[in-house]
């Protein structure tokens, strides 16, 4: 999903990239509903894999667009800042989804099925704003030439060049 996800955000930029991450976030979040219905593990999966490639989209395009803000020699302080989060949601996710996937009504019934679709709803929703902020929002363009370039008789980083056959 990374090769998709670097052409979009070539042809949008990286705002249209964030934004088209965060949909497919959303996508993903909001299947739930419906595979909660269904009922198979197919419609859980499908929504499960979803999500996982907006979340590449995400970081596709995020993660770079974050090193270029600001001054270059606090780059590595950024995108170091911005994937602390996902340590955060390491810690706190499977806390949240215990109260929903493990949960128990006043008949001591398990309700795991029945609520499954709440976090993953509450994920759709929160990535559908996030969209909606970055749409909105007056983000700046930034547009970056490709330091490197290609030729066949030039070495690369020291290297020779590969023989051609």
């Amino acid at each position: 999903m990374a090769m998709p996800a670097g052409w979009l955000a070539s042809k949008l930029g990286y705002k249209g990239g964030i934004i088209a991450g965060l949909l497919i976030v959303a996508a993903g979040g909001f299947w739930f509903i419906p595979a909660t219905k269904i009922s198979t593990f197919p419609a859980f999966l499908l929504g499960v894999c979803v999500i996982a490639s907006g979340l590449t989209f995400l970081e596709t395009v995020a993660n770079p667009y974050t090193t270029v803000l600001g001054p270059k020699q606090f780059a590595a302080t950024r995108i170091n800042l911005a994937q602390s989060c996902n340590g955060i949601g390491w810690i706190f996710g499977p806390i949240a989804g215990a109260a929903f996937f493990y949960g128990k009504d006043t008949g001591c019934a398990n309700t795991g099925s029945a609520t499954l679709w709440i976090p993953y709803a509450a994920i759709g929703g929160v990535a559908l704003i996030l969209a909606v902020i970055f749409f909105l929002s007056n983000l700046p363009e930034i547009k970056t030439e490709d330091s490197v370039a290609c030729s066949c008789s030039s070495s690369s980083a020291g290297f020779p060049p590969l023989p051609s056959s």
